[in-house]
């Protein structure tokens, strides 16, 4: 029964359609490092009032969010996998307040995904939001 009802659950997408995709695997470090970030970014945003001509007018002068500068870098050397043709995935868990992209204008959030297809099939690992494409879509 509670297997139907994840499978209900996950949002199917495709992965690594224009370019590689590097996933990062779904390790306890990875995990915690993430929830860490989330709760970070959170409570920097609740301190701050968001003015978007200011955020573009600093990102225009090259600044650059430092925890988004660490989460970026971490990910690059967590433990992972590159996914180089186009790959069907679920997502199975979305962390909304963990902001993957180093502009702060975008709200791209990392993901949890499962590989369906592909060499890496069975994979799970978590991915940037704007690196995946929602195959079913809300009218």
């Amino acid at each position: 029964m509670f297997i139907a009802l994840f499978w209900l659950l996950a949002d199917p997408v495709r992965i690594a359609e224009k370019q590689p995709v590097r996933v990062a695997d779904d390790t306890a470090e990875t995990r915690q490092f993430l929830l860490a970030e989330s709760k970070s970014q959170h409570e920097d945003r609740s301190r701050e009032k968001f003015d978007a001509a200011t955020v573009r007018k600093r990102e225009r002068n090259g600044y650059v969010s430092p925890s988004r500068r660490r989460l970026v870098d971490f990910l690059n050397a967590a433990p992972g996998y590159v996914v180089d043709v186009p790959t069907d995935a679920d997502i199975l868990e979305s962390l909304p307040d963990c902001r993957c992209t180093l502009s702060e204008i975008f709200t791209n959030r990392m993901v949890k995904i499962k590989v369906n297809s592909g060499s890496y099939k069975g994979r799970i690992g978590w991915v940037c939001d704007d690196k995946v494409r929602r195959l079913y879509m809300w009218p």
